[in-house]
């Protein structure tokens, strides 16, 4: 692990698995596997293009400055392969770029400029969320698109362990999905976990052992009263097993 690595962590500074990042503000990436470390960008000004320095593993850094990261476009976060070959920059209005890593040239965009708002990197493919439209699963090497699952609703998919994702695939509907096939491995929908109360947010995904965890709260009003007012929010959270390796 290099200083610049461990300066980063102490700072508190997000630290991403390497296979995927998720919607997030912040100039400083920092990866806790794979051949990249640490991924810095730097602006003159709103729109003018990135200075990114690439620290990897082997102590070795590379310095670039392209036009296709901005600081208009930055927070939706960039993730890399585990070979340190590719950066992937995820971005609000031109879809999904492929950046060389050693010198930020473009290698592939997606042919949808659709806002991309979470990506998951495996071997071979990129796993990607157009926003409120679909899930698809990229050639890494090309940016092909190699299958598509829709709709995909909602802001991205949370991922939680190595290849799996839970996204939102209808308003009230979520599935657990393999990132490297696109097949559903267990679907369940927010009634299970809040009564059938329509209004509601999820807030929390994640594993805690071999059980998921499903956390958020429902909208709650006083509607004898005009205009109805808000009472606080009933907070819930629901628990159920989930085999990862099935």
């Amino acid at each position: 692990m290099n200083e610049v690595y461990r300066q980063a962590v102490e700072n508190g500074d997000i630290v991403f698995h390497r296979n995927y990042c998720l919607y997030h503000y912040g100039r400083t990436t920092a990866f806790d596997a794979g051949a990249i470390r640490l991924i810095t960008l730097d602006f003159d000004t709103i729109s003018a293009p990135a200075a990114v320095c690439v620290f990897f593993e082997d102590g070795s850094k590379a310095e670039w400055t392209t036009k296709w990261i901005s600081s208009y476009n930055y927070q939706f976060g960039i993730a890399v392969s585990f070979d340190g070959k590719y950066i992937f920059v995820q971005t609000w209005e031109n879809g999904l770029f492929c950046l060389d890593a050693r010198t930020g040239e473009k290698l592939w965009r997606t042919k949808s400029r659709r806002s991309i708002t979470s990506i998951f990197v495996n071997e071979s493919t990129v796993l990607c969320h157009q926003r409120e439209r679909a899930l698809q699963l990229l050639d890494i090497h090309t940016g092909e698109v190699l299958a598509e699952k829709r709709p995909a609703v909602d802001w991205g998919f949370t991922a939680i362990g190595h290849k799996t994702v839970v996204c939102g695939v209808r308003a009230r509907r979520w599935e657990v999905i393999d990132a490297e096939t696109l097949e559903t491995k267990l679907a369940f929908t927010h009634k299970e976990f809040t009564g059938g109360h329509e209004n509601y947010r999820i807030n929390h995904i994640a594993m805690d052992g071999s059980e998921m965890v499903v956390r958020g709260f429902q909208n709650v009003w006083n509607r004898t009263v005009s205009p109805p007012e808000p009472l606080p929010n009933l907070e819930f959270e629901h628990r159920f097993a989930v085999d990862l390796d099935a």
